[in-house]
């Protein structure tokens, strides 16, 4: 199911596609307040402005992309594959995300997580900020069966833990400092890049 829009796309209940894919564009903002399901198969929403939800993502594949903000307040599960999150601005992550395979979320400015990351799933797990900082909050438990890397343009400010169990965890900053507000794990090797200063808080 195909669902094209030149301006705003507005939804005020829930939106599922039974059998099919799920694609969903807009010339300008996507905002919703219930669920977006394509259980069996792929589910993408892109916009060319921000993407602002309230409610769940549920398909064997998500990708989500906006020009400008992501703000997703419910959980995002695929079931089968991949989740991929890129925001041209600011992403703001505010419900669980897991996949079986990789977790990418990116921001072209901040990237704020204030939900756990692949804690119950999730091969690989990447986080991106390419200009600003990344941001987790207590709530924000980071874990992957294999690899986890987070990369910031600015400053890395984590919350609670970050786990890799297979493989390495990889944290850079480009110019700025990094900061643990739990423990760091990796399975292999914990990698840490910072131009600035690098400050560890371990609880």
């Amino acid at each position: 199911m195909g669902i094209d829009v030149g301006e705003d796309a507005d939804f005020a209940a829930n939106v599922t596609a039974t059998n099919g894919t799920l694609t969903v564009s807009a010339g300008n903002d996507i905002i919703g307040v219930g669920n977006f399901d394509a259980t069996n198969n792929t589910l993408t929403l892109g916009a060319d402005g921000s993407i602002d939800l309230d409610g769940a993502l549920t398909a064997n594949t998500i990708s989500v992309s906006a020009d400008t903000d992501i703000t997703l307040d419910g959980a995002v599960t695929a079931d089968e594959t991949n989740v991929s999150i890129t925001a041209g601005e600011d992403a703001t992550i505010n419900g669980v995300v897991d996949a079986p395979a990789t977790i990418a979320i990116g921001a072209g400015q901040d990237l704020f997580i204030n939900a756990a990351i692949g804690d119950t799933d999730g091969d690989n797990v990447e986080l991106t900020a390419d200009t600003g900082s990344i941001t987790t909050n207590g709530s924000g438990v980071i874990e992957a069966d294999v690899e986890v890397t987070l990369t910031a343009g600015q400053n890395i400010t984590t919350g609670n833990t970050v786990t890799a169990e297979g493989d390495d965890v990889n944290m850079t900053t480009l110019t700025g400092t990094i900061t643990t507000g739990g423990v760091v794990t990796g399975e292999n090797n914990v990698f840490m890049d910072a131009v600035r200063m690098l400050f560890l808080v371990l609880t």
